[in-house]
């Protein structure tokens, strides 16, 4: 899968792969890419989340993580994922059980 985002009178194509988590902001969800980019789409990340495929997990209503990118969970206090780029992403107490899941499971 691959997303194309408007920047200016262009359109940057991002492939999934280089996703590494996605922040709903507003209206908007904002793309945080492996070499630490940013962009910023007109949809909701439940499109989204239809949109990209597999690797990616809902953990929180406003974090959508490329699975690939998971580096640890820490469920001391706020439960959050350290991505691997050391980014921490809030993970939903509803969400918690499908994370360890998957981290079992991988």
């Amino acid at each position: 899968a691959v997303l194309t985002i408007k920047t200016g009178q262009s359109q940057k194509i991002i492939p999934a792969t280089d996703i590494s988590w996605i922040e709903a902001d507003d209206y908007c969800a904002k793309i945080h890419t492996k070499d630490k980019s940013s962009y910023v789409m007109r949809i909701s990340l439940k499109a989204l989340e239809q949109r990209l495929g597999n690797n990616f997990l809902r953990i929180h209503r406003k974090a959508i993580i490329n699975t690939e990118m998971i580096s640890e969970l820490h469920s001391k206090g706020a439960n959050r994922i350290i991505l691997k780029d050391h980014t921490e992403v809030p993970v939903a107490k509803s969400k918690l059980k499908v994370v360890r899941q998957l981290i079992a499971g991988a």
